[in-house]
This record gives structure tokens, sequence and C-alpha cells, in this order.
């Protein structure tokens, strides 16, 4: 019998990502231990996920001065020490890439998760001394970790076809951000518009107007809750959230974040779903499937999208929705494989497995 491979899951920050491949992976015979290694002490928002066998707090020196640390490699040197401490046969990284690049000087195969690439943001561009300073750090890590990562895991094929152009890399696989089978509602609630009125929903991360304007979407919010209700499942950053409520208290009705297992079956009385990304980090946005489109076409609801390519791909080819401006989507949208999580693990497990030696 063969023995079973060990993966440790090193974690900067808990995330849903994170939370229902660890429940995946270990469904398919392979042992999941989970790590935080709590390092930026800058980002924090309210609500997360995860259960973690062990959590590693850096000191608060270096958890303040995220950039000083890793330009120093006082950072990486940290985080890979907390790491080694940590038992399993691979090493499950995910962005940020410092912590793929701690990963590979432990000596084990690292399979790491690219969530986005820090070379489609906007920030990659910054001709400030501070903005320099940070690509410095960035675009060595990003490098290293595309091109000495045993297995590379994307999240879409838009985003390995911009990693193949730009790195060499060694075996690769994308695992979009889909939903477990287990996850999938059985049954579906009565939709709130059955008192005559649209009733759409927005499940993500919110951010107030004001010095971050540019990434706010409550223009576009403002403008939707013309002809429909507006239910908001909000997360924010800590200091950010009161500005946030306040400024969309007319606009929207909001609601705390739930797991995700309620948050499916509460999605099912909607009658279509939202993905509004503001108009900044143009080519990283291009690139992404967030996890809330999925979530909302495994409850059963079509979505409405930004323009940007691959989600305005995503649901002409699937039927599952519509683009912003060129109307709002209705119906019911069928279940599909290409949905689920369970339909893209096995590749990724049997890659585990292949590195694991």
């Amino acid at each position: 019998m063969a023995r079973t491979v060990e993966v440790a899951f090193a974690q900067p920050y808990p995330d849903g990502r994170s939370e229902k491949i660890a429940r995946g992976l270990s469904r398919l015979d392979l042992g999941v231990r989970r790590l935080l290694v709590d390092f930026d002490a800058t980002y924090r928002v309210t609500f997360s996920v995860g259960t973690f066998d062990q959590v590693i707090r850096l000191p608060g020196v270096i958890r303040r001065h995220y950039y000083l640390g890793a330009s120093t490699g006082v950072l990486t040197r940290a985080i890979r020490k907390a790491i080694s401490t940590f038992p399993g046969d691979v090493i499950r990284t995910c962005t940020p890439d410092l912590f793929g690049v701690a990963a590979l000087g432990t000596g084990r195969p690292v399979a790491a998760e690219v969530y986005d690439m820090w070379s489609l943001y906007d920030q990659a561009k910054d001709p400030s001394i501070e903005g320099r300073a940070r690509r410095y750090v960035q675009d060595k890590a990003e490098r290293r970790v595309h091109e000495g990562a045993n297995l590379l895991v994307y999240t879409t094929e838009e985003m390995l076809a911009r990693a193949k152009e730009r790195y060499s890399l060694h075996e690769s696989v994308v695992v979009p951000n889909a939903v477990l089978a287990e996850d999938v509602p059985k049954t579906s609630l009565p939709k709130l518009s059955e008192d005559g009125r649209s009733h759409c929903v927005y499940v993500g991360l919110v951010q107030p107007s004001g010095d971050s304007s540019s990434r706010s979407i409550s223009p576009l919010l403002r403008s939707l809750a013309r002809d429909h209700v507006i239910h908001l499942y909000g997360v924010a950053e800590h200091g950010k959230a009161g500005a946030v409520r306040s400024e969309l208290k007319d606009i929207v009705q909001w609601h705390d974040p739930i797991p995700q297992g309620r948050l499916l079956q509460e999605l099912t009385q909607y009658d279509f779903g939202l993905i509004l990304l503001p108009n900044v980090d143009v080519e990283r946005f291009h690139t992404v499937l967030p996890n809330k489109l999925f979530e909302y076409v495994c409850a059963g609801i079509p979505v409405l999208v930004s323009p940007y390519r691959a989600m305005a791909a995503f649901v002409r080819r699937y039927q599952c929705g519509m683009v912003y401006g060129e109307g709002v989507p209705r119906g019911r949208v069928p279940l599909r494989a290409e949905f689920l999580l369970d339909t893209y693990l096995p590749r990724y497990a049997d890659g585990i497995r292949r590195i694991a030696g």
C-alpha cells in the first residue's frame, strides 16, 4: 500500500480558496496540515476563513515593516524558519510570492499557487522611490517562484498564458476558484423578487471612496440601485469598515459575511450576482475569475460581470450571465462540471504526488 503524501499548507493569511483546496485534497488521500505565518501587520480585513494546525506570528518589527524586511532578506529568512519547523513532504504556498521564495529554500518540493501576478498590477509601474523599492522586491520574488517551484498552480488559463510569456515554467496546472460539490446547495430558497422587485447580490471586499476612490465600486452600485435592490455581503479593511458602511447605507442592504456553506444557500434567493471591478490594475483583472463568480453560478444565479476578458469569455462560453452595460442577466444557471472544484483537483493531487517523488 502506497504511503500517504503529506502536504504542508504554508499560508500568509486565512483565505477561502485555501480552505476548500485543503478539504478537497484531503478527500483524495493526501494528508493536509495547515500553518499560518502572520507576517504583515499592515493589512487586516473584517472576515477571514481558516482553521490551522499551528499559527506562528513573526516579530512585530518585521510585521510592521514588510518591504524593509523583504529587501534585506530578514523577512524571507523568518518565514523560511517558520515553514521549516512544519512537517510535510511537499510545501504548498500561495501569493504573495515571498512565501514561495521562503519555501524554496527549505529543500522540499514546492507547489506554488499563483492567485495573481504582481507584474500585472499598476503598482509595478510606479516610478517613485518607494515604487522602485517595491518593484525590486516583488519582481525578484515573482521570477524566483515561477521559475523555481516544482509545480505551479494558476487560477485561470489567461494567467498561465501571461506567466509563460515572462518565465520558463516547470510543471503547471490550472485549478480555478471553483466550488466543492459538497458545498453546492441541494435546495433553493424562495426568490426575494416575489415582492415584485429585482434583487441582486454582491459578495466581497469593498473600499470607501476618498483616498481609495479609484478602487471604490460605489458609483457602479449607485447606478444599479436605481433599478435593483442590492444586497451586499461585505468585507472591508480594518479601520475602513465604518466609512464603507456609512457611504453605502442608502444604496445597499448590508449583510455581515457568513461561512461558504450558508452563503451559497442564501445566494439562491437572489436574481443575479454582481462582479464589479474598478478600472484599475486592468492587466491583472483581464486574467482573473474570482471565487464569487463560481459561488453565484453554483447557487444557480446568473452573473453581471465587469468587461474584463477572462470573465466576459466565461459568461459567454457557459451562457451564465452578461457583461456590464449589455443588459441584465435573468433565469437559472444549470450546474456544470466546469463550475466544480472536484473536476480539477485530481490533476492537482497527481502533480503533488509526482513532485513528492
